[in-house]
């Protein structure tokens, strides 16, 4: 059966930061036999991905789409349930059109890489605690809707050995990130 999904997100979605060949989303047009639409924005927050949503998913008509998002509300220091509010109300808004809800949910940041390439001033452990937050709240939320997640959050921390290879700027993943994020997409099947 012929599959179309719709990706969207903010930067990680995108690829900010590597060659469009290696981001996830082309991984995942290349390696399985579906088409993938890249609807990622850099510097997106989750109520722009809200405000595009009928636009982004809905008029393409996909089987399915994947949302990520809600790193750049952290590092605006939005509160995570505000996040939380978007993402479900696109979920439960794409699901009354027969389209089958993923979610994503974002790696956390690199602190220490982090603070020497972008806003020294911003708190990433923070982030990445609103991250954790929202991660607990996001999955209550697919477990109660029967939807299908995928937690980058725990496996890039499962990796964090690796994380100087993981990252290009403490934020976004590197080459070897998307690499490891398709692999759990594949990994887990949509």
């Amino acid at each position: 059966t012929f599959m179309k999904i719709v990706c969207i997100g903010d930067s990680i979605t995108f690829g900010y930061g590597v060659q469009s060949n290696e981001n996830w989303i082309n991984i995942l047009n290349d390696k399985l036999n579906i088409t993938f639409i890249n609807r990622g924005l850099n510097g997106d927050t989750s109520s722009g991905m809200l405000f595009r949503s009928y636009e982004d998913i809905i008029k393409l008509k996909p089987n399915g789409v994947i949302i990520m998002g809600g790193t750049n509300d952290f590092l605006m220091n939005y509160a995570y349930n505000k996040t939380l509010e978007n993402i479900t109300y696109i979920s439960k808004e794409v699901m009354n059109y027969n389209i089958k809800v993923y979610i994503g949910i974002q790696p956390p940041t690199y602190p220490e890489v982090a603070k020497t390439f972008w806003d020294p001033y911003v708190n990433y452990e923070e982030v990445n605690i609103k991250i954790h937050n929202y991660r607990k709240n996001i999955i209550q939320f697919c477990k109660n809707k029967g939807i299908k997640f995928f937690d980058f959050f725990t496996l890039f921390n499962e990796h964090k050995n690796e994380w100087d290879s993981l990252y290009v700027d403490g934020i976004h993943p590197s080459a070897k990130g998307h690499k490891l994020i398709s692999e759990e997409i594949i990994f887990s099947r949509l």
